[in-house]
């Protein structure tokens, strides 16, 4: 099995892996710090005609499985020594891993959506909050400077409703426990729904369950979940 690692940017690169001079599998790589990188299993020939195949031979299985460990070995060697494998969606390929012995389970996350049209409007005496413009979406902050987090908003085509992806939500730590995210963010989905926002997403950990409690509260709801895997260690 030959293969080739091809990097498109400083943030996306591709292994494609070539059985007899054809491609079998490719897998998208995504860097996400300094050591860490995700990979995404993009495609995989055998499985392209039939997704619903339950019934894979072990050799095709065995194919798939050595090009996962190189991929792991590849991203080792360009110095990406915590690499996550994302679990791949609409094809059985999440049975097939889950399966084997060459990965495992390391976490899952949730895709956590709030309709707009779903929720009642919040009480009057929110805190003031600062959205600004940036680079890549929104800032907003309160007053105090004792909340923080970012929005990016989706791009917009004909037939979807305008969306927005929260991330990196933060609450001085001397100042936790005291309804203050809550409260912002509450203020924060006012500002979203003048803006005529119909959705908001934002992704947890599972394991993050004070986290994912507050997001409930706040009218969240799961949507999906993702499943991360990383190398099996041997014993």
């Amino acid at each position: 099995m030959k293969y080739r690692l091809e990097w498109l940017s400083e943030d996306e690169g591709s292994i494609t892996f070539l059985d007899g001079g054809e491609p079998f599998m490719t897998v998208q790589v995504f860097p996400v710090g300094e050591e860490e990188a995700e990979l995404r299993i993009q495609d995989v020939v055998f499985l392209k005609n039939d997704n619903k195949n339950k019934n894979l031979s072990k050799k095709l299985i065995c194919k798939m499985t050595k090009c996962i460990l190189e991929s792991f070995r590849l991203l080792w060697e360009e110095g990406f020594e915590e690499t996550i494998l994302v679990e791949p969606k609409e094809t059985n390929l999440a049975e097939i891993l889950d399966s084997t012995e060459v990965v495992c389970l390391a976490y899952k996350e949730y895709m956590m959506k709030r309709d707009f049209s779903r929720q009642k409007s919040t009480d009057c005496g929110l805190p003031p909050l600062c959205l600004t413009k940036s680079e890549d979406g929104y800032v907003c902050k309160n007053e105090e400077g004792t909340f923080f987090c970012k929005l990016l908003e989706h791009e917009k085509t004909e037939g979807q409703d305008k969306s927005f992806y929260l991330y990196e939500v933060e609450v001085d730590a001397s100042k936790r426990n005291r309804g203050i995210a809550t409260a912002c963010l509450n203020a924060l989905f006012d500002k979203l729904s003048e803006q005529s926002a119909v959705t908001v997403y934002l992704q947890v950990g599972s394991y993050n369950e004070p986290a994912v409690h507050l997001y409930e509260k706040l009218g969240f709801y799961i949507s999906e979940e993702l499943r991360y895997y990383a190398l099996a260690e041997e014993e």
